[in-house]
Order: C-alpha cells, then sequence, then structure tokens
C-alpha cells in the first residue's frame, strides 16, 4: 500500500504547497516580492478553501482518497461533489507542489471519480457488514475478522472500449475480468474479451456467465475486505492476498488482479499467471494441513490485524516466501507419492482378490466334476 513515511512526507508537503498558495491567493507578497514589485498572481477564491478542507479533514487526505470510509449514499455523493470542487483548483499547485506528489493526489481523485462518481455503466455499494456473499460470511462470521467500516465500491462495465482511458491499463490481458484497486474499489468487465462482435457470433460463450461473474465478484470481495481493513498505511505481500482470496472465494481466481499502491501511480499490470495461482493453492492445503482449520483462520486474522505474516513464517520455520513455498512444495510431492502408493496398494489388493475369487471358482468347479 502506501508507506508511511511516504504518505508523511507528502502530507508535509502538500500542507507546505497549501500555505503558499493561500498566502499567494490572499494577496500576501514575500518581502522580496515586494521589493522587486512582483505582482501575485490571483487563484479562484474558492480554491483556497476547497484545498483547505481537503487538508484538514479528519485523518490522512491520501487515506480518504485511497480508503474512503463513506456508510450511505448520501456521504458518497457528498465526495463525489467535493471532489469534483477539489479536481480543477489541484492544477494551481502547479510548480508548487513536487510533480509527483501533485501527480498521485490528481490519479487518486480521478479514480474516485470515475469509479464512485457514475462514469460506469452501474455502480454498486455493498456493506461487507451485511451483504451474503459466501467469502464475506466465511470472513466475517467464521474467521471472526471484523469487516472493515464503509462501503465497497463496484463499478461494471459491458465492455473493453467502454473503460476509460484511467482504467484501460488494468485490463490490458484480455483475460482479466475484474480489479480490485486500493483499497476499496473493485472494477468488473462482463465481457474481458477485446471485442464485443465475440458476444454477439457467440452468445453466452465469451461474456462472463453469471455463476463466473458471481464468483469473481467475490473473489474481489477478499481482495476489497483485507484491503479496506489494512488500509493505506500498511500492507501484505501479495502471495498473502491471493492466498487468502483463493481459498475463500474458491473460484474465478484467473479473471482476477489484485493491484499494489504503486501499480496503480505506475500503471502496472501485473496479473498472476494461472500457474502462480495453483502455487496459491499448494500453499494453502499445506498452511491446512499444518496448522489445521481452527489454526488456519487465527493465523490469517492474526496476520490481517497486525499487518504482518511473520507468525505464518515462525510456526512454519520459514525464512521468507520462497522457503515457506519450497516446504509447501515438497509436502506437496511426498502427498502425491504416498497417494500413488495407496493406489497402488489398494490396485495390488483388488487383483489379489480377483485372483483368490478365481481361483476358488474354479476349485468348486472342478470338485463337483
Amino acid at each position: 500500500m502506501l508507506d508511511a513515511k511516504k504518505a508523511a512526507i507528502i502530507r508535509v508537503a502538500f500542507a507546505a504547497a497549501l500555505l503558499l498558495f493561500l498566502a499567494t491567493s490572499v494577496g500576501i507578497s514575500s518581502p522580496v516580492q515586494k521589493a522587486e514589485g512582483l505582482e501575485n498572481p490571483q487563484q479562484p477564491a474558492d480554491c483556497s478553501s476547497i484545498l483547505k478542507i481537503l487538508v484538514e479533514e479528519e485523518g490522512s487526505f491520501l487515506e480518504n482518497l485511497t480508503n474512503p470510509v463513506l456508510t450511505s449514499e448520501t456521504q458518497v455523493q457528498e465526495r463525489v461533489d467535493f471532489y469534483r470542487e477539489v479536481k480543477p483548483c489541484l492544477s494551481d499547485l502547479e510548480g508548487i507542489l513536487p510533480t509527483d506528489d501533485l501527480e498521485l493526489v490528481e490519479t487518486l481523485v480521478d479514480r474516485f471519480l470515475i469509479l464512485v462518481g457514475g462514469v460506469g455503466q452501474r455502480i454498486d455499494l455493498v456493506d461487507l457488514a451485511t451483504t451474503n456473499d459466501a467469502a464475506v460470511v466465511e470472513l466475517r462470521d467464521n474467521l471472526g475478522l471484523s469487516p472493515p467500516k464503509g462501503l465497497i465500491y463496484i463499478s461494471y462495465f459491458d465492455y473493453r472500449y467502454e473503460l476509460p482511458k484511467q482504467l484501460a491499463w488494468a485490463f490490458k490481458k484480455p483475460e482479466i475480468a475484474a480489479i480490485t484497486l486500493p483499497c476499496r474499489f473493485i472494477v468488473v468487465l462482463k465481457s474481458p474479451e477485446l471485442f464485443p462482435i465475440m458476444n454477439r457470433l457467440f452468445p453466452g460463450q465469451v461474456a462472463l456467465s453469471k455463476e463466473d461473474l458471481e464468483r469473481t465478484i467475490s473473489h474481489e470481495f477478499v481482495h476489497a475486505y483485507l484491503l479496506a481493513q489494512l488500509g493505506a498505511k500498511k500492507e501484505l505481500p501479495k502471495w498473502f492476498h491471493e492466498a487468502v482470496a483463493v481459498y475463500f472465494s474458491e473460484g474465478a481466481k484467473e479473471l482476477s488482479v489484485n493491484y499494489t499502491f504503486g501499480d496503480v501511480v505506475i500503471g502496472t499490470v501485473s496479473a498472476e499467471a494461472p500457474e502462480k495461482y495453483k502455487e496459491y493453492d499448494v500453499l494453502v492445503r499445506y498452511l491446512l494441513f499444518r496448522f489445521g482449520e481452527q489454526g488456519f483462520y487465527e493465523t490469517i486474522k492474526v496476520a490481517v490485524e497486525t499487518g504482518s505474516v511473520e507468525e505464518i513464517f515462525q510456526k512454519t520455520g520459514s525464512h521468507d516466501f520462497e522457503d515457506l513455498f519450497e516446504k509447501a512444495q515438497e509436502w506437496e510431492e511426498n502427498s502425491g507419492r504416498e497417494k500413488t502408493i495407496r493406489g497402488i496398494m489398494i490396485g495390488e489388493g483388488f487383483v489379489l482378490m480377483f485372483v483368490v475369487v478365481l481361483f476358488i471358482s474354479v476349485w468348486r468347479r472342478e470338485t463337483r466334476k
């Protein structure tokens, strides 16, 4: 997610830039400017107050952009209206705020307006505390992980060409049907294929089926559940996110992408290959074998609540993910050999039984003669 040190630096830089902006917008000159007779550029009167609200609202404004905790449609609409006012004012900070920081804020504001402001064909607001989605119910009620406060935002697009350019980069791979962006934004493309004509030529075979759509969204709910719970300041490794989502959503994993904060800013396509999901599946089964279901659930809960996977490494005697996965692979290979040996023994048992029955049958037939 967003590194805490980086977030603090951006906050300080933004606040400093805002003070400078406010000074120039109300006509206060520095001594150097007065001596040189320079005029202060006048900014729109409302921008100073709008940007001041952005910085002074409760919590980090970057956290509010990446993880907006809003609990009603009214609050969502108020936030949309506010960011629509903020957007044109951000350009006034050009040359005052460092370019990278300004681009970050602009990207996050644009993303919120696109995904929540109504650009998609349909937008659903979902409360993870009340939804009956199977994966969420398992996380919430059986795992005992408190649902994150606020709504999750799901934006739907029918076809690839409908995607705004700010999202198109995330769907470059034609098989991708859904993405989760930090911390609670889900985007669903109902027809992953590049050319919509394919849906008309092969109806029901290219667009996501109802079952695939539900499983895909369920998988994204798991990502959003964890990301929104962690917030922008804590981050768990990608293998943990995917392994948990694979286990709790039970399917559609190959259609999904979970993006990190850096991916969102620079526009990186980082979809996992199907082979990776097989690795995650092996990893989950290994952890279930080691901990048992209850122990597995407790370990997952601790990792999310602390923002750390160290307990998993400690319990398995692993140094890092590579070491952990190596142990999982070794366990999988040994399990496979044991299954093969059992299969051979069972097969040999059936053969022996058949031979015995055949022998007895022949013997009885001969004795009757």
